[in-house]
């Protein structure tokens, strides 16, 4: 009934405990390698699923994330970046919302992304809400901060409790804001902004 649907780029340290925890409450799996990737993510994800998709990013992550959208054969995805780890609660949710009989009359599930840097808040970006959950059919829009083309107003809230941990330290954060910055968006946010 659930796939998880994965871009992922050098993330072999993160990768297998991730899937492995994931996998008791997911029916298939999809993983997106971006081929700038160089250290064993693609071998690894191999040992989890034959549906690895190798792609190039070419600053679009929506691109990316619809490529790995087109073998889906669930009615709902879950998508998931290495680095995030579902609480076991809203793995819980997710699994008994979907399975309810009146889940197929709302389009996705809005869930809390709490994230930390070396273990402390980031201001008003700690939490976020974003659609993590949707019904197959549905695209990913933006090629830079992605997100789920649904309307909001067509999704559930899931309990603010039950959170999408995004915990990183310090150094992986600054790896990513230098990777963004290849973006010409993010530069024109950064320029503006000073």
């Amino acid at each position: 009934m659930l796939t998880l649907h994965m871009l992922v780029s050098n993330e072999q340290e993160l990768l297998p405990r991730l899937i492995n925890y994931v996998k008791p409450f997911v029916s298939d799996m999809i993983i997106v390698v971006d081929d700038a990737s160089n250290d064993k993510t693609e071998s690894i994800a191999r040992t989890f699923t034959s549906k690895v998709l190798r792609t190039q990013l070419g600053f679009d992550f929506s691109a990316a994330r619809n490529k790995g959208l087109e073998p889906v054969g669930t009615p709902w995805v879950f998508w998931l970046d290495a680095d995030e780890w579902p609480t076991r609660e809203l793995l819980l949710y997710i699994q008994n919302y979907i399975r309810s009989p009146g889940s197929m009359r709302k389009a996705g599930l809005i869930i809390t992304r709490e994230t930390l840097i070396d273990g402390k808040p980031i201001g008003d970006l700690t939490y976020g809400k974003s659609i993590r959950v949707f019904r197959s059919g549905f695209q990913f829009v933006g090629r830079i901060h992605e997100g789920i083309a649904i309307n909001p107003q067509f999704c559930i809230e899931v309990p603010e409790n039950l959170l999408l941990l995004h915990h990183k330290t310090k150094e992986r954060q600054e790896r990513a804001n230098q990777f963004y910055m290849n973006w010409p968006e993010q530069r024109a946010i950064i320029a503006h902004s000073e």
